[in-house]
Formats: C-alpha cells, sequence, structure tokens
C-alpha cells in the first residue's frame, strides 16, 4: 500500500504503536548487517522512548552475525522461525525492515492473519509501490534500511535515541553503502545522516570497524576457494564456491555459516569488479542454511555508470540495486547454475 501524505502515514505509524498490545519486530531470513541493525534499531528506540520489554519481540530467523553481538541488546534477539514468532507471541503490530514483501519473511507462502496490523521500513529500489503486502510502507529508496529507520522514526517522529542506537544506525548505514562506495540516490542527504550519528553521539568509524573487521582461518579458506575460481567473461568476472569444497572442505572443516558468509561478501567487494579491467561480475554459492536443496544463490556487483544488474537478477527471479543484486538459481550442480547465469547475459 502506497501513502503519499507522510505526515498521514506518520500519525498511522503512532496510532498503531499506541494502540499495540505486543509489536513484533524482524527482518528478512538470514538478516544480513543492514536488516539485522535496523529491526535492533527499531527495538531500542521503542525501549529508549517508553515501550515495556514485555510488549516487545524482536526476532531475526536464521541470524548468524557472531560480529555483531557487540551491539546494545544484540542477545535479545530470537533466532527461530519468524511463524513461530508470530504463533507464540501473538502481536498485534508488526514491524519489518529490509524488504517489502512477505516471502522474504516467512516460508512456504505463510502469512500472518490480516487483523494484525503490519509496518515496513524498506529501501530497495522498486519497492515501495503498489507491491507493498504491508498496512504502511515507509521506503525513500535511500542507502539502506537503516538510513529509512533514521529518518522515520528519529528525524519525522522525533524519538529519543542514544549512543548504543546511533551506532547500530551507523554500522548498518556502513554495511549496506559498502563503506560508502555504492552509488546513492542522495548522497548528501545519507552523509548527513552519518554527520549526525557521527557527530551528536561522538562516534568513531575507524573504532566501530575494527570491532568487526577480524578474519578467521575459515573465512580464509572461503578466501582462497573464490580466488581459485576466477572465470573471465566477454567483460565482466564470476567465481563460485564448488559443491567439492562445500563436502570437502566446510562440512570436513565445519566451517561456520557466519564466517562463509562474511568471507564471500568480503571477497565480493574486494575483487568482483576489479579484475582485468572488467567492470562487473557475479559470485554464485550455496547457501549453507540449504544445503540439501538444489539451489544457488547468486550476488550480482556492478561499477558505477557500467551495469545495471538488477534488470540480470530480475531475468533469474531476483533484483535489487544497479550496482548491487541478487537471486536464487534451482540447478542440479554448480556449473548449470552458471551456464543458466550466462544464458540471461
Amino acid at each position: 500500500m502506497l501513502f503519499f501524505n507522510i505526515m498521514l502515514t506518520m500519525t498511522q505509524f503512532e496510532d498503531y504503536l499506541n494502540s499495540a498490545r505486543k509489536i513484533l519486530i524482524t527482518s528478512h531470513i538470514g538478516a544480513d548487517p543492514d536488516a539485522l541493525c535496523s529491526a535492533l534499531a527499531v527495538y531500542n528506540i521503542l525501549l529508549n522512548n517508553g515501550f515495556a520489554k514485555e510488549q516487545l519481540c524482536i526476532n531475526l530467523e536464521g541470524l548468524s552475525l557472531r560480529d555483531y553481538s557487540i551491539l546494545h541488546r544484540y542477545d535479545d534477539i530470537g533466532t527461530g522461525s519468524n511463524r513461530d514468532a508470530v504463533e507464540k507471541f501473538n502481536p498485534d503490530l508488526i514491524i519489518v525492515t529490509d524488504g517489502s514483501q512477505w516471502h522474504r519473511f516467512f516460508h512456504d507462502d505463510w502469512r500472518p492473519d490480516e487483523s494484525i496490523k503490519s509496518v515496513g521500513l524498506d529501501h530497495h529500489q522498486g519497492a515501495g509501490n503498489e507491491s507493498s503486502e504491508f498496512d504502511l510502507e515507509y521506503n525513500r529508496g535511500i542507502s539502506s534500511a537503516c538510513e529509512e529507520v533514521y529518518k522515520v522514526m528519529v528525524q519525522d517522529m522525533e524519538f529519543e535515541i542514544d549512543q548504543n542506537i546511533a551506532e547500530i544506525l551507523l554500522y548498518g548505514i556502513i554495511a549496506d553503502t559498502g563503506r560508502f562506495k555504492y552509488p546513492m540516490k542522495d548522497f548528501r542527504q545519507t552523509m548527513e545522516v552519518v554527520s549526525d550519528l557521527v557527530v551528536d553521539y561522538d562516534l568513531t568509524i575507524e573504532k566501530l570497524l575494527s570491532r568487526i573487521s577480524g578474519r578467521s582461518m575459515g573465512e580464509i579458506r572461503v578466501y582462497q576457494e573464490l580466488l581459485s575460481n576466477i572465470k573471465l567473461g566477454v567483460d565482466y568476472t564470476y567465481s563460485y564456491v564448488s559443491d567439492e569444497f562445500i563436502d570437502n572442505v566446510v562440512k570436513a572443516e565445519q566451517i561456520e555459516y557466519e564466517d562463509y558468509e562474511k568471507a564471500v561478501s568480503g571477497w565480493i567487494n574486494e575483487y568482483l569488479t576489479s579484475v582485468e579491467g572488467n567492470k562487473w561480475g557475479f559470485v554464485v554459492k550455496k547457501g549453507l542454511n540449504n544445503l540439501n536443496e538444489k539451489a544457488y544463490k547468486v550476488s550480482f556487483r556492478s561499477s558505477v555508470g557500467y551495469k545495471d544488474v538488477s534488470e540480470v537478477a530480475a531475468k533469474l527471479g531476483g533484483g535489487g540495486h544497479m550496482q548491487a543484486s541478487g537471486c536464487e538459481v534451482k540447478a542440479e550442480d554448480v556449473w548449470a547454475a552458471i551456464g543458466k547465469i550466462e544464458e540471461v547475459i
């Protein structure tokens, strides 16, 4: 549902909050840093502004971001099924971040009862329109869900935040912009938000990043695999995590989910658009949370102004941003998945 009168929707959001007996806060399954931080920021903002802890529940299904456990109230987060969280907590309001479609939050086409009010705080291009499945959705198409949370709940609704909440918001913005490497709808606007958080709450970006930047041996092994498997297309680069590596290394050495995902993400940001002059590419991998499924996760990246990778992802049933998009490909093995991707390129 799309609302054009922002002040009207703020009033409606406030009415939902004030009338809610129980509020569930969540984000998409397998939360990335922006999803984690945006949901955790909402949770902390409500607690910081008079909502009772017994009134709130935060659940992020499949969360495995150990490095972010330093964040305030991280230990309050449930990591079980989002559906179970709805059925057990029985909320009358659900606040979701970093997504605009229910299928990103629940498996098997399950949906909450329509009597439960829903509010979405998203930022993805193409969302925030008639495709939204929530009662209210806020989406300016800006840098991150964390920036949207800041603009809606702090700037517009005037909720009070403290240094802990500012830190959470800043982590999410930094992560989803690739440390400000990716293009943004309004760079000046985003940097004004960053400036507010850094200056007003006495934060230092270098200190924040140093707390989550360590590398494990498991991550190094995944880096090595991706470096070994680099291939060049006509104007693109790709790499992959082989099925043999999953069986012989990831499973055998019990590389943790978080280390695996963090290594793939780090490798993409560091190498994918900088090999032999190629300015875009993709990485194919199995998700460790669905090893038994014949499906592969694909991440696309492109240098600024070179290629709109969201168009490629859309052809494969995915989506995202011009410079950073993703999808899932059903295939018998990783080479079959790569073949399907190259068919649409």
